[in-house]
């Protein structure tokens, strides 16, 4: 199934407006690294040396929002910034023993208050999204994988390290505020997610949602075609802006592949 383009779209606006939550995105992609590392059983590694992506690892640059500056972009360009108390120095990363902590963002006097639907000038809604404790798919799926944890023990750890995240990320002076919506049907239905999604966009007004049904993109593109930011969601055959799926898209293989093919075989 494509995503649906039959609604009008939203007037433009600046990226910085769209777009300046953007280092709260970087704080839900680590509470759902952080939750998969917790409930699915692996050890999560050290954090203590540079991690990867930091601004001394050998990555492309990416593009950043205008006026977002990172430690490495302050140091580059000699810029008169501050950073949050949770930025450690030595580094230019946030102080926190996690293998995927992010580079510093540096502090802004302004905001721009509510930049996007679900942000405030003091908060940014987030819906987590769990399986119906009861859906027999579900529990077929995380038995054979040894999953065993239930929506009340998953709500508590997503909870947790939205707590830790808002404590030690730059949010620009917001806190990410969590919700969360039980499917209302198996995940093998496609109708219920979709109608989920319009929940979780109208009902919850949320900025971003974490994770959904695995199987089908009914979710994913109800979410996509709404303009809302789509963590760890089933993957679809467009989803920039907005979709970060787990898996590598088909066009993300190619790169890669490509990549690979000319700069190491060549």
């Amino acid at each position: 199934m494509q995503p649906r383009h039959d609604r009008t779209p939203e007037p433009t606006s600046s990226p910085l407006r769209r777009w300046g939550p953007i280092a709260a995105v970087m704080v839900i992609l680590a509470v759902v690294t952080g939750v998969a590392l917790t409930r699915g059983g692996g050890d999560g590694g050290g954090g203590e040396g540079e991690q990867a992506g930091g601004p001394t690892a050998s990555t492309k640059p990416i593009k950043l929002p205008e006026g977002v500056v990172t430690w490495s972009m302050a140091q580059d360009q000699d810029l008169d910034v501050t950073f949050p108390e949770a930025c450690d120095e030595e580094s230019g990363m946030v102080a926190i023993p996690f293998i995927f902590r992010s580079e510093c963002f540096a502090n802004v006097e302004d905001n721009g208050g509510a930049t996007a639907k679900g942000v405030t000038g003091d908060t940014i809604k987030v819906v987590a999204w769990i399986p119906a404790e009861d859906d027999p798919v579900r529990g077929l799926v995380l038995e054979r994988i040894g999953f065993d944890a239930t929506n009340a023990e998953i709500r508590e750890t997503y909870q947790g390290f939205v707590d830790i995240f808002n404590r030690y990320y730059q949010t620009y002076g917001r806190k990410v505020t969590l919700d969360f919506i039980e499917a209302s049907g198996s995940i093998l239905d496609s109708t219920a997610a979709r109608s989920d999604a319009i929940r979780a966009a109208e009902d919850l007004g949320a900025f971003a949602v974490l994770g959904g049904p695995v199987i089908g993109s009914a979710w994913t593109d109800e979410l996509h075609a709404r303009g809302i930011v789509c963590i760890a969601c089933p993957g679809i055959s467009e989803p920039e802006p907005t979709v970060f799926s787990i898996p590598p898209t088909s066009g993300q293989v190619r790169s890669h592949l490509s990549a690979y093919v000319s700069e190491k075989l060549a």
